[in-house]
């Protein structure tokens, strides 16, 4: 990751006592066998769970606190 700002949240968050945290996925490329920079996901989740489509999957381009470029 080009900055420690998801690192420093979830410390912040540690602190305050709270029971949640950002996530940050490993992303493996079938393609080459290698793994992808890191990325903040973005969390989804389907409106009426009757329809059988797969939920969106959303990766930051941006580091979602500070704005620096992956």
């Amino acid at each position: 990751m080009a900055c420690k700002c998801i690192d420093l949240f979830n410390k912040k968050l540690e602190d305050t006592g709270s029971n949640t945290r950002i996530d940050v996925p490993l992303l493996f490329n079938l393609h080459t066998g290698k793994t992808n920079p890191p990325r903040c996901a973005i969390v989804t989740c389907k409106n009426d769970p009757r329809k059988r489509e797969r939920m969106k999957t959303l990766l930051a381009t941006c580091c979602p606190i500070c704005g620096k470029k992956y």
